[in-house]
């Protein structure tokens, strides 16, 4: 059975691909973390969109390895947090805002800055934790979801 508009391409070409994609999968479990990051494959429980955040998030802190002194001319915290909200979010994980300032690979001042900008364009929202009072979750609110996945889903 032929694809149309594609000349050429049989069922049969389909079942190859999609055996190949699915030995790379494969191949792509047993790899280690440096390997598998470096792919878009959405690997278990990932989704695609999930996957090329984790992609981009890693190739920034690859970059900012390979410049070392220099990588703060490339910093961009909002974007960090933003990135990794939306994993943590993919994840299943909360986010203290301690913890943000990890994941933007930024200074506590500076992330404070990013929070209360991305919180007043309705991107974030910071609540308390549920069960500690102390601590301050940060998380995507349905308009940064939407934008995130808006994004990335032009990779696909």
């Amino acid at each position: 059975m032929t694809v149309p508009g594609y000349a050429g391409w049989a069922q049969s070409d389909d079942d190859l691909l999609r055996s190949l994609s699915e030995q790379m999968r494969e191949v792509l479990r047993a790899a280690p973390v440096a390997v598998r990051r470096r792919y878009v494959l959405p690997l278990e429980g990932t989704s695609r969109s999930g996957a090329i955040a984790k992609l981009l998030y890693w190739q920034r802190r690859d970059r900012a390895a390979a410049f070392e002194r220099d990588a703060a001319l490339f910093s961009e915290p909002a974007w960090d947090l933003l990135l990794d909200l939306f994993i943590a979010r993919e994840d299943g994980r909360r986010v203290p805002v301690s913890s943000a300032c990890i994941g933007a690979c930024a200074p506590a001042s500076t992330v404070a800055r990013c929070i209360r900008k991305l919180e007043a364009r309705g991107l974030i929202h910071v609540m308390p934790h549920p069960e500690d009072r102390r601590v301050r979750l940060v998380d995507l609110t349905p308009s940064g979801v939407t934008a995130m996945e808006g994004y990335l889903t032009k990779f696909t």
